[in-house]
Formats: C-alpha cells, sequence, structure tokens
C-alpha cells in the first residue's frame, strides 16, 4: 500500500513539474514573440516615416531595455514573477510604435 502511495506522489510531482515547466516555456516563447514582433514594427516604422530619428531612438533603447529584463529574468529562473512587469512594458512601448501613436514617446522606467 506505501509503495502504491509513493508512486502516486511521484507520478503526481512529474506531472505537476512537467505543467508547470510547459506553461513557462508557453511563456517565454510569447514574450520573445513580441519582442521580435515590436523589433520589426520599429524598423518599419523608420523605412516608412512613422517614426523620426528621435523616436525611434527612444523607442529602440526601450525595447532594448526590455529585452535585458527579460534576458536577466530567464538567466536568474525569475521570468513567472518578472512576466507582468515586462508584458506591461512591451505593451507601453507597443503604443508608441506605428502608423498611429497611442500615447507620446517617451523613455521606459
Amino acid at each position: 500500500m506505501r509503495k502504491v502511495a509513493a508512486v502516486s506522489s511521484l507520478f503526481l510531482m512529474v506531472v505537476l513539474t512537467l505543467a508547470l515547466s510547459t506553461s513557462a516555456l508557453a511563456q517565454d516563447k510569447k514574450i520573445a514573440h513580441r519582442i521580435a514582433k515590436q523589433q520589426a514594427r520599429i524598423d518599419e516604422g523608420m523605412r516608412k516615416g512613422w517614426l523620426t530619428h528621435e523616436e525611434a531612438k527612444i523607442v529602440q533603447a526601450n525595447l532594448d531595455h526590455i529585452r535585458s529584463v527579460y534576458e536577466r529574468a530567464l538567466a536568474q529562473g525569475t521570468l513567472r514573477p518578472e512576466r507582468g512587469r515586462i508584458m506591461g512594458l512591451l505593451k507601453e512601448n507597443g503604443w508608441m510604435v506605428g502608423k498611429v501613436k497611442k500615447t507620446p514617446v517617451r523613455r521606459l522606467n
């Protein structure tokens, strides 16, 4: 009976670990995809004149900062608690890029 309980507990721990790591991996890919997409929008904005040279420098610096926060969180294993902050920064920077700017271009903190 004890062996069955131990095996069941071990199996449950393995399943939960896999579920959590799969969720973190999916979130990791989502953030990486948003960073890449925003980089493409900045490049397009510069090419098509939606962003001035100064605006492009600012939003690029913001994106570089976001990328470094993301990479540091990945390296330290703290992506989960930092995810909301990173997504918020990406959202705010994204509003500054594009044909119609939804917010004035400024440096993010």
